[in-house]
């Protein structure tokens, strides 16, 4: 109780005194800082006096830019000449192209021969169909087989074979023989008075041969006038 007394009986010194005695401690620190030498403005040079606020933008008038000399663009690179790699694409290009050139032109003149023996046989089986008669179409056909030989296999086929060696040598120049069988064997019986033969079968036989073929280069065309036969009737 005693203490509880002392406390209610004990005054807090004056709050507001203090304060006062502070603040006006701080204002004589700060002007004598501000007295010194040291940030004493009328002692610092002119051209930091003169130096505007950074915050401020003087408006001269005029684009500083505009005082600064042109650009200088760097000299164009000119295409020519090109570059190895350039090169090096220019010459797979025209290697490509000549290849192309070579593979289209080789297809087209085998085309072209193809059509030429399949015409001439045309006009072999046209003319049977209007006089009917079998030997003149056998003697023919046989003969177109052989100036194709001449012409495009020289090298492989020997041209004085008859019967079935001849048509074995025809078969050994495409994939799939189709001449050495029964029905190509009728090519054979040119020497009958009245041969049994099955024209049209015959006649898709050997389309089917001509078709197969892969011509090499050769001279001049077929002739597509019908073969002349001799007195024996040999081919």
């Amino acid at each position: 109780m005693k203490l509880l007394a002392a406390l209610q009986n004990h005054t807090l010194p004056n709050a507001w005194a203090l304060e006062l005695w502070l603040s006006n401690a701080a204002g004589h620190i700060i002007e004598s800082i501000q007295s010194s030498f040291i940030f004493n403005l009328h002692q610092l040079p002119p051209w930091i006096n003169n130096t505007p606020d950074h915050g401020v933008v003087v408006n001269t008038g005029q684009d500083p830019l505009d005082a600064l000399p042109p650009l200088m663009l760097p000299t164009p690179i000119s295409w020519w000449p090109p570059t190895l790699g350039w090169w090096i694409v220019a010459g797979i290009f025209i290697l490509l192209s000549w290849a192309c050139y070579r593979l289209l032109k080789n297809f087209w003149q085998r085309r072209r021969r193809r059509l030429q023996i399949l015409s001439a046989l045309d006009v072999i089986y046209a003319s049977y169909q209007q006089d009917g008669n079998i030997n003149s179409y056998l003697l023919q056909t046989n003969e177109l087989l052989r100036r194709c030989c001449k012409h495009y296999y020289p090298d492989r086929i020997a041209l004085n074979q008859t019967g079935l060696a001849w048509l074995a040598q025809l078969d050994q120049l495409v994939s799939r023989p189709c001449l050495n069988c029964v029905q190509g064997q009728q090519l054979l019986l040119h020497y009958q008075a009245a041969p049994n033969v099955d024209v049209s079968r015959l006649q898709k036989l050997v389309r089917q041969w001509i078709q197969q073929l892969q011509f090499k280069p050769a001279p001049a065309s077929i002739d597509r006038s019908p073969a002349h036969t001799t007195a024996r009737g040999d081919t």
